[in-house]
């Protein structure tokens, strides 16, 4: 089902909301956004205390690219 581009305004309007009402912030804070424009590329992987866990169930990628972990798949 395709949405119409007021509907995906009211829902993303409605998501943001519900954030808020929970604590959360919907948008990334000035010093996150401060220290992301400081990486140029990925980071070094060395060391035994790096463990990748991107392929455990519940570790996704959302559409607005942050990294989100759920309990359930």
């Amino acid at each position: 089902m395709a949405l119409h581009p007021h509907q995906k305004e009211e829902l993303a309007d409605l998501a943001v909301a519900a954030m808020r009402e929970r604590g959360l912030q919907p948008e990334f804070s000035a010093p996150a956004l401060q220290q992301l424009r400081g990486i140029d590329g990925p980071g070094l992987a060395e060391g035994t205390d790096i463990v990748d866990l991107t392929g455990l169930p519940g570790a996704r990628s959302t559409t607005t690219t942050r990294a989100t972990w759920t309990s359930s798949p």
